[in-house]
């Protein structure tokens, strides 16, 4: 798989989440490298309890949960933030559709989507849509 992020804002789906999951046999950093090319830097990483998470097959021991300090002697990447905190983002509970690009904006400036260039859901686009109260 091949990944060419720069710029980018990841941040976990909830507590406790890896960036990457794995499930296989044991492999070496460097079958790692060549299964997940992952390039790219200027990155920004959310509070994942790990990077990547991998679970072998059968009775195989478990490897080690990768942190940012190995993910960036694995992939060179020196220049991406990690343990970025998002204090105010919607509850993960909210419907999907009541939400507005504003709610995901990145506390960095240089990383993540320009939610201000993106679209605003209709309000008639779902029957149980309330104004969201302004702060």
């Amino acid at each position: 798989m091949q990944c060419k992020a720069t710029g980018c804002l990841f941040v976990p789906a909830g507590a406790l989440r890896a960036l990457i999951h794995l499930d296989g046999p044991e492999i070496g950093e460097k079958a790692l490298r060549e299964k997940l090319d992952w390039k790219g830097g200027q990155n920004a990483y959310g509070t994942f309890a790990v990077l990547v998470d991998h679970h072998p097959l059968g009775d195989e021991m478990p490897q080690p949960a990768m942190g940012p300090e190995r993910w960036k002697n694995i992939y060179g990447d020196d220049t991406s933030k990690f343990g970025l905190k998002v204090s105010e983002w919607p509850d993960a509970e909210m419907n999907f559709s009541r939400l507005e690009p504003d709610q995901f904006a990145s506390p960095e400036e240089k990383v993540g989507a320009n939610v201000k260039q993106l679209p605003k859901p209709s309000l008639g686009s779902d029957p149980g849509f309330a104004e969201r109260p302004t702060r």
